[in-house]
C-alpha cells in the first residue's frame, strides 16, 4: 500500500531504526505492498490509524533473514504450535523479516504467510519485477502487535526501480520509524554497485526525512 510519506516529516523529531539486511489489499496495480490484520487505506492516507502512543514502553524487535518465510513458518509451527506462541515465548513486539520470497498474490494464504495470526498486524513489500520468474525473489515483511503501528509504507523510495524489488517496508510507531531493509548485493563482477549505492543513498535520505 502507498503510505503517508508526506506526513512523516511533520511534528516532533523521531528516532529511525533500520532492521535487517483476514487479508486486505488496497492498490494491487501500483504497488507490491499489503497490510494484514487491520483496515486498509490508500493514497496519501495512513495504512493503520488510531494506534496508541508507546510512551515509555519497552519494545522488543526481532530481525530475521529467513531465506523463505513459508519454510521457516512451517518449522516454527512444528516446534511452537503457532507463530503467535513463538513470538510470545521470546517476548517479541515487532518481527522484521527479510527474504520472505512470497509473491503478493500468495500473501493472503495464511499457511504461507501467517497473516491471520490473532493479535498481530503485518505489512508486506513484495517483489513486483517485470519478469514473472523473479517475483518470488527478495521480499520483506514486518509483523507488529496490534495497536503499535500508526502508518506504514512500502513505496519508501518513491522510485519505481528501487521500490519494485521488494526490499524495504517502513512502519511508523509515532515516537520512531522502523525501516525493514534487504539491501541489494553488488552483483556478479560488481555490476550492481551503482544500483546498490543509489539504494543506500536514497534510504539515508528517507531516514533523514523521518527525523525532520
Amino acid at each position: 500500500e502507498r503510505g503517508a510519506q508526506g506526513e512523516w516529516g511533520k511534528g516532533a523529531p523521531r528516532k529511525t531504526m533500520r532492521a535487517g539486511a483476514g487479508c486486505r489489499d488496497g492498490d494491487p496495480s501500483s504497488s507490491g505492498g499489503l497490510m494484514t490484520g487491520a483496515r486498509s487505506e490508500t493514497g496519501a492516507s495512513a495504512i493503520a490509524r488510531g494506534a496508541a502512543s508507546l510512551g515509555s514502553k519497552r519494545v522488543v524487535l526481532l530481525s530475521w533473514n529467513v531465506a523463505s518465510w513459508s519454510t521457516t513458518l512451517r518449522l516454527v509451527k512444528e516446534h511452537y504450535g503457532s507463530l503467535g506462541r513463538y513470538l510470545d515465548r521470546h517476548g517479541v513486539d515487532i518481527l522484521c523479516l527479510q527474504e520472505t520470497k512470497i509473491q503478493k498474490n500468495r500473501v493472503c494464504e495464511s499457511g504461507l504467510s501467517g497473516c491471520d495470526e490473532s493479535g498481530w498486524e503485518s505489512y508486506w513489500c513484495c517483489c513486483r519485477h517485470a519478469t514473472a520468474s523473479k517475483r518470488g525473489f527478495n521480499g520483506v515483511a514486518t509483523f507488529a502487535r496490534k495497536g503499535l503501528v500508526r502508518s506504514a509504507c512500502c513505496d519508501v523510495f518513491r522510485d519505481e526501480a528501487l521500490d519494485s524489488e521488494g526490499r524495504c517496508v517502513a512502519v511508523d510507531l509515532g515516537s520512531f520509524v522502523i525501516y525493514n531493509v534487504y539491501v541489494p548485493t553488488s552483483g556478479e563482477r560488481y555490476a550492481r554497485i551503482p544500483f546498490k549505492m543509489k539504494f543506500l543513498r536514497t534510504l539515508r535520505e528517507r531516514m533523514e526525512e523521518s527525523r525532520a
